[in-house]
């Protein structure tokens, strides 16, 4: 079957009418009309494209049947587009899984910060305390525990 047969097939099969395929691809209709009755046999890849797009099928595909491409080459593209397409998805996933990491480690430090009872870890080590919703600052934390020390040692 001939590039024009093809098309026409491919059309018909979506329900479009020549008018609204050309319309779609933004190309005559009796340009269309030529192409699918075999009147230009070979159109240019430019042109493959815009009606690739009018009929939502790939590009590659109807270059291959146009004859621009072997099928080794539509191959050899559409592995190398699942390569790129592979890492972006590794690429999202390790993304994913450091914030799932960090999410975690905060999950543990805040419980730790819930269940530890002892005033002096919390003062001395790096996590946020507050007094009536006020965040203390590192010298207000060195001051309480001085004030601790005293009455306590």
């Amino acid at each position: 079957m001939d590039f024009g047969s093809c098309i026409k097939e491919m059309r018909e099969e979506k329900g479009l009418s020549g008018r609204e395929l050309a319309r779609r691809a933004s190309i005559s209709q009796a340009y269309l009309s030529q192409l699918e009755r075999g009147e230009n046999k070979k159109p240019s890849p430019e042109i493959i494209k815009k009606i690739a797009k009018g009929l939502d099928v790939d590009y590659n595909e109807l270059m291959t049947l146009a004859g621009y491409l072997y099928d080794t080459e539509r191959i050899q593209l559409e592995t190398e587009k699942i390569q790129r397409d592979a890492e972006d998805i590794n690429s999202r996933l390790l993304q994913e899984q450091d914030k799932y990491k960090k999410l975690k480690l905060l999950q543990s430090v805040d419980k730790y910060i819930q269940t530890t009872k002892d005033l002096h870890k919390l003062l001395t080590l790096n996590f946020d305390v507050y007094y009536k919703d006020k965040l203390l600052t590192k010298e207000e934390k060195q001051k309480l525990l001085k004030i601790i020390e005293t009455v306590l040692d």
